[in-house]
């Protein structure tokens, strides 16, 4: 599958090339992600071009298919299998920042002289490691098949031979919501 970065995110899409088309087409798929088509013709410059000219139509659209994966960063509350839990920031004498989860809520204990910018900084990072390492934990727990956790932007997941790559954002969707994407890849559903 290609690769491509649209601003700072990189994906990976699908595409395909036909020879009775004169032009590109661009699908998001719900699921999948970013398919094209293209003519056989056409020389693969001119398609990445496309896709780069595309680029805020893809980020607005994915984020308004799936608003809840990629909530406002800066929000008090932040969604956990389905829940969204109280976060709480602590400046405190620590060397490190650490980010907790604990009797229901969320926590981030940063040091002391860290700015406002470095206090986010560091919060969406400790935060996002968290949430990559639940994600891996709770989804080999939901089925048989072998799950992997993913980075890419704009699809759910991917079904490779045996495997199923999740979207590790989905560790804020309930864990039915979770399980039913997996199944949706196994039996290779688009939507």
């Amino acid at each position: 599958m290609p690769l491509i970065k649209l601003q700072q995110y990189s994906f990976k899409y699908q595409m395909v090339r036909l020879e009775d088309i004169h032009f590109i087409k661009l699908y998001l798929d719900d699921l999948n992600g970013v398919k094209i088509t293209a003519p056989t013709q056409k020389p693969w410059n001119k398609v990445e071009a496309f896709l780069m000219k595309k680029e805020d139509w893809i980020l607005e659209k994915w984020k308004n298919i799936h608003p809840d994966l990629y909530e406002n960063e800066e929000s008090n509350r932040l969604p956990y299998l389905g829940r969204k839990y109280k976060l709480l920031l602590s400046a405190d004498q620590v060397d490190e920042p650490l980010f907790i989860f604990s009797k229901g809520r969320f926590i981030f204990t940063y040091p002391e002289n860290y700015n406002k910018v470095e206090c986010l900084a560091m919060l969406n990072k400790h935060r996002e490691k968290w949430l990559k390492n639940k994600a891996a934990e709770k989804f080999a727990l939901l089925t048989e098949v072998p799950v992997s956790v993913e980075e890419d932007y704009f699809r759910l997941g991917k079904k490779e031979k045996d495997a199923i790559l999740l979207n590790w954002r989905l560790i804020h969707r309930s864990k039915r919501d979770i399980s039913r994407h997996i199944e949706d890849l196994k039996h290779e559903k688009t939507f």
